[in-house]
């Protein structure tokens, strides 16, 4: 008795010495990135290959979501049509699908909200620091396609329970044969060595004069002050930022000396790739504008 396979390299080879091993756990947090985005697998065991992707220009920054608190399946089944002579046909694929539960303050909730509407793919990263995304050609690295990410508006909470966002994912497709696993360890930690960008508040502190002023850099979420920030760090547009110090009583609190300072005029940090703090990602939510008096 003979039997034909259309294709040979269809059917499964299951020597298990190197392939059995698995230590793939639950989802643990999200790296959302553009659609087209992607890297080489190489590049992808380098934390700095991150960080520089995170401090990115938009719309091609990364962003790292927080761990979560939780994150349930929610994949949605293939479909399979029975036949009563050949038997079931699977005529839908199903897709993967997760929720995730995030503990978030009203900051962070209303920062989250503004991803609804955008498109996105993402890596997956695991309870034990693996990474996944997909390889099309066993050298690229690149994210899952996401078909619909939707983050719901806070629910009511019982109790002592902490605040959380909910937010529900549908991947594109169910990634066969092309999911990558990289892990970085013991050099770093995909769960707690990379973050996303934190805005910050820059605001104008007293009278400003042609020689310079005073200004305020604070973490937008939570009001604490930004410290260690240099003179290379901010921009007067048309003018020169002059010297720049730190108070020594007050952190956070900024004081330039310059010159040629005129009537009206803004100050505010220089982009977040450029910004001198190599411990946290920064970015202003906007320029404080100063008056110099006639």
């Amino acid at each position: 008795m003979a039997f034909y396979l259309d294709e040979q390299n269809q059917v499964a080879q299951t020597g298990s010495d190197q392939y059995a091993e698995n230590r793939e756990i639950g989802l643990a947090r999200l790296i959302l990135a553009p659609p087209s985005y992607t890297m080489s697998g190489a590049n992808a065991l380098l934390k700095a290959t991150w960080v520089i992707a995170s401090k990115a220009a938009e719309p091609n920054r990364i962003k790292i979501l927080k761990c979560v608190d939780k994150a349930t399946p929610a994949d949605i089944e293939p479909t399979v049509t029975e036949r009563p002579f050949l038997g079931g046909k699977e005529s839908y694929g199903g897709k993967n699908g997760v929720v995730l539960f995030i503990d978030s303050n009203n900051k962070y909730h209303n920062e989250l909200l503004k991803l609804n509407g955008n498109s996105f793919a993402a890596y997956e990263v695991d309870g034990n620091n693996n990474i996944a995304g997909v390889s099309p050609d066993g050298v690229a690295f690149n994210p899952r396609k996401i078909l619909k990410l939707q983050v719901l508006r806070r629910k009511t909470v019982e109790g002592a329970v902490n605040q959380q966002t909910e937010i529900q994912i549908t991947f594109a497709d169910i990634a066969v044969g092309t999911r990558e696993i990289i892990n970085p360890m013991p050099t770093w930690s995909a769960l707690t060595d990379i973050d996303s960008v934190h805005p910050v508040d820059v605001a104008v502190s007293g009278t400003w004069l042609a020689t310079g002023g005073s200004w305020t850099v604070k973490y937008a979420s939570t009001g604490r002050p930004v410290s260690g920030l240099v003179a290379a760090d901010f921009v007067i547009p048309g003018k020169s930022v002059g010297s720049v110090s730190e108070s020594t009583t007050v952190p956070g609190l900024y004081t330039c000396v310059t010159t040629g300072l005129t009537t009206l005029g803004t100050i505010n940090l220089t982009v977040c790739a450029s910004i001198s703090l190599t411990s946290v990602a920064i970015e202003s939510t906007g320029a404080a504008s100063f008056t110099i008096p006639a």
